[in-house]
């Protein structure tokens, strides 16, 4: 089990009140007993500061902080996808999560618009949901990318012992097996899961074929 929390960003905090709401969540975490924890800074469906894990000083000073509140608690960083163009800001954020945390999952869901075959806004409700987390089998090609990227520069540093968890898109076994062939640790299904309860256990029957 592996328990995802993050802090909550209130219009009267201030940065420290901020960091501090991230050590309480964690610290309320921990109480649960759940073996591994994992925080979570790449949300794209909160706030309008954008991900976390785009704001490297941001991550550090919250990874920092909780490099204490752990305890001795494994703790990983969900991240976002980071393009082509942003490599030195992913691997400046690896480099942190490296000092104060056992690894990093990717990737969260990708910010869009989801429109229908009008044009027009998919999602109910409001019209700030024009734009909203995409998951599922959509975003598997940006999954499978991060990962790469991650294993070639954990490869580069010679990180062995830092644990690298796959995550987007897997909806079916050949999913789960395209990102195991990247040398990922392990592989999370969020949507897949969802829609077919059963995805686990095709998984767990083709592995052990």
């Amino acid at each position: 089990m592996i328990m995802s929390f993050m802090g909550t960003k209130m219009e009267e905090m201030d940065r420290d009140q901020y960091i501090a709401d991230f050590v309480k969540a964690c610290c309320l975490a921990r109480e649960t007993g759940a073996p591994i924890l994992e925080v979570n800074f790449s949300c794209p469906n909160f706030g309008k500061e954008g991900l976390i894990c785009n704001d490297i000083e941001t991550s550090c000073d919250i990874l920092e902080a909780l490099h204490t509140a752990k305890g001795n608690t494994p703790l990983l960083v969900k991240i976002g996808y980071f393009p082509d163009d942003q490599k030195e800001n992913l691997e400046k954020l690896l480099m942190i999560i490296k000092q104060y945390a056992d690894g990093v999952s990717a990737i969260n869901t990708i910010a869009a618009k989801v429109l229908n075959e009008k044009g027009e806004q998919a999602l109910p409700g409001k019209s700030i949901r024009l734009s909203s987390g995409v998951c599922g089998h959509a975003i598997r090609w940006a999954g499978l990318e991060m990962v790469e990227k991650i294993m070639a520069y954990k490869n580069t540093q010679a990180w062995k012992d830092f644990v690298v968890i796959g995550v987007g898109g897997v909806t079916k076994v050949e999913d789960y097996l395209a990102y195991i062939r990247t040398g990922v640790n392990a592989v999370q299904s969020a949507t897949g899961a969802m829609w077919k309860p059963g995805l686990a256990i095709d998984i767990r029957n083709e592995a052990n074929k």
